[in-house]
């Protein structure tokens, strides 16, 4: 894989403990980043938050193989990000996963 990239509102002690697990040539393409998530596109994600369509959008190449997996919770924000893949063509996804509550 080329990078795994995982944003989440709060860190979790157990699954940064899990990276040290992962051998050497693939952790340093894993990437965590602890940021407030929003359920719509913004103009300013450092100040209002981060809406992970958005990020797929200005991130991943045409030949890419995105595969977005949501964990648990705040069901009603992951529902308006993949209400919004479906309505909007221009943001890919390969593989969508969804942890059900």
């Amino acid at each position: 894989f080329k990078y795994m990239i995982s944003y989440s509102a709060t860190q979790d002690q157990q699954k940064d403990a899990f990276l040290t697990s992962i051998p050497d040539q693939h952790a340093q393409k894993i990437f965590r980043h602890y940021l407030p998530l929003v359920d719509h596109p913004v103009d300013d994600p450092a100040k209002e938050g981060l809406f992970i369509p958005s990020k797929i959008k200005d991130m991943a190449a045409p030949d890419d193989y995105i595969v977005l997996k949501l964990d648990k919770g705040n069901g009603s924000m992951k529902q308006k990000m993949v209400q919004y893949l479906l309505d909007n063509d221009d943001v890919h996804v390969d593989e969508l996963l969804w942890e059900i509550d």
